[in-house]
């Protein structure tokens, strides 16, 4: 997963163009804002979305042993994660195997400067 940039700009979670001007992870590294890291052509699909901190916050536990069974560590950054990967681990978490991902958003903890990561899904009806 790359971040959408070039000396000019940044795309945030809506498609916009972030100019300098705006807060970049560049300019201020700790209080930037939200931009898209990856999104899919079934962007328009979405229905839910979830952030990676509250996952976090709501089952440590697991949240670490889909970590590890997903990517091999137990790392809560999400930037160089590949997007099958983390649909693997978004099905694995959420007990949903019919989740399909369709972006990933970066966001900055206003509070602390840390990243997290939004991720927008829709649930495929399930065959019959």
């Amino acid at each position: 997963m790359n971040l959408i940039q070039d000396d000019d700009f940044l795309v945030d979670e809506y498609g916009n163009v972030i100019r300098p001007k705006k807060r970049t992870p560049i300019t201020h590294p700790y209080n930037y804002d939200p931009f898209v890291i990856w999104q899919s052509s079934d962007i328009d699909k979405a229905t839910d979305s979830v952030y990676s901190d509250r996952m976090f916050q709501h089952d440590s536990l697991l949240f670490n042993h889909c970590c590890k069974a997903c990517f091999g560590d137990e790392g809560q950054c999400f930037d160089n994660r590949d997007p099958l990967d983390i649909e693997k681990f978004l099905i694995m978490y959420l007990k949903n195997t019919n989740v399909v991902l369709t972006k990933i958003t970066q966001h900055c903890n206003q509070s602390s400067g840390f990243p997290l990561w939004r991720f927008d899904y829709y649930k495929k009806k399930a065959n019959k």
